[in-house]
């Protein structure tokens, strides 16, 4: 025996998936060990025997039709195998033809347990459905963009952000909570429709693409502004995660949250505070806002133009800095912090420009969304020089 048919012959045996070689005639010619193993028998028991004694009738008639049609290629086949003990073993198979100088064409036959693939595939397709029930059941929106024209990442962030926004998308994913953040139309599937139609190109959008290629497109937490199907505009906040290869984005996708109320909030809040600022600048007298411990929080223009201090000068400062009498400024907040308001209170301040202004204070408190805090009004005992003086 020559090394390369040596060579062959212990491939054969070693190999891990089940082999024989059949004989037109009816004869199983060679049988491997991994294939005599799975059927309870040694490759001697089987070789020279009937290959009808291993394999179904279904089975032979498929195999007899490869040998009269004498077949080049197929499909992978599935072909059952009987055991010693009779049961019977499902394999997915290919085949070829081997010429051999004393039988003629015969056929050897590869084969692999299919039962173990299927039950796989199987448990696979049971967890996609279970995953798939639990995002579309989720409470909160979830989306997918797929991009099936890449975008190219590697390009300058202006292109970056023109392929995101023109280069062929579509949605690969939405689920029930999405599509009713968005009050798509009843019966219809968000994801028939264009990802123009929500997430289109603006200025807030660009700005959220420019932040995801600072964060290689991986963010939770960034903005973005939307459009729903009933025309309304609305901000959202969103956490993205993406697949990226070979430096080229092929699909993003996250979870989404309405801010359209924190956002109407927040224009409130800072209505209403610009309400209070202008109120308070309003004021000729001088006031102090102070937290709770005595924090300066925020005055009045009167303030700066009383006794010469920025605003950027005060604010931070403890009011005992400001006062020219420690004990006395403690004890006005030891008054506010029992509750206690204080009326014509005399009250010493320092000024920029080294002197010092008496005036007559009321305080009191209030509780706010902050916790509770002052309120002074600083109304001067004795007339002020002009701040611009002193500050000179």
């Amino acid at each position: 025996m020559d090394n390369n048919t040596d060579l062959n012959g212990r491939l054969w045996d070693l190999a891990p998936i089940s082999i024989d070689l059949l004989a037109p005639s009816g004869e199983i010619l060679r049988v491997n060990h991994h294939q005599a193993g799975k059927l309870g028998y040694q490759p001697a028991e089987l070789e020279g025997g009937a290959w009808k004694s291993i394999y179904t009738r279904p089975s032979r008639e498929t195999i007899s039709q490869l040998f009269s049609e004498n077949a080049t290629e197929s499909e992978p086949l599935v072909l059952q195998l009987r055991t010693r003990g009779r049961s019977l073993i499902e394999m997915a198979a290919h085949f070829s033809f081997v010429d051999d100088p004393t039988n003629g064409r015969c056929l050897m036959i590869a084969k692999v347990e299919a039962a173990p693939v299927d039950h796989q595939v199987a448990q696979l397709s049971q967890d996609l459905d279970i995953l798939e029930g639990i995002i579309l059941s989720s409470r909160n929106p979830s989306w997918c963009i797929e991009y099936p024209e890449p975008v190219d990442l590697s390009a300058p962030d202006n292109e970056i952000i023109r392929q995101f926004f023109e280069n062929r998308r579509h949605w690969r994913h939405c689920n029930t909570a999405m599509e009713k953040m968005y009050r798509l139309p009843m019966g219809e599937d968000l994801s028939q429709h264009s990802v123009d139609e929500i997430f289109g190109r603006n200025p807030d959008n660009e700005e959220f693409v420019r932040e995801l290629i600072k964060n290689d497109f991986n963010l939770d937490g960034v903005a973005s502004y939307d459009q729903r199907y009933d025309g309304t505009a609305f901000y959202v906040e969103n956490d993205v995660h993406s697949e990226v290869k070979n430096g080229y984005l092929l699909r993003m996708w996250g979870t989404v949250r309405d801010l359209s109320r924190q956002h109407r909030r927040e224009q409130e809040l800072l209505y209403r505070k610009n309400q209070v600022e202008a109120i308070l600048n309003g004021i000729v007298d001088p006031v102090l806002v102070l937290s709770e411990d005595g924090l300066i929080t925020g005055l009045n223009a009167a303030v700066s133009q009383t006794f010469g201090w920025p605003s950027e000068r005060l604010l931070g400062e403890r009011i005992y800095q400001l006062s020219e009498e420690k004990d006395v400024s403690d004890y006005l907040l030891g008054e506010l912090l029992a509750g206690r308001p204080v009326s014509h209170m005399m009250f010493e301040i320092k000024c920029r420009d080294g002197s010092a202004l008496m005036t007559e204070t009321s305080a009191g408190s209030y509780t706010s969304n902050l916790g509770k805090e002052h309120v002074l009004v600083l109304r001067l005992a004795q007339k002020p020089q002009l701040a611009a003086q002193r500050a000179s």
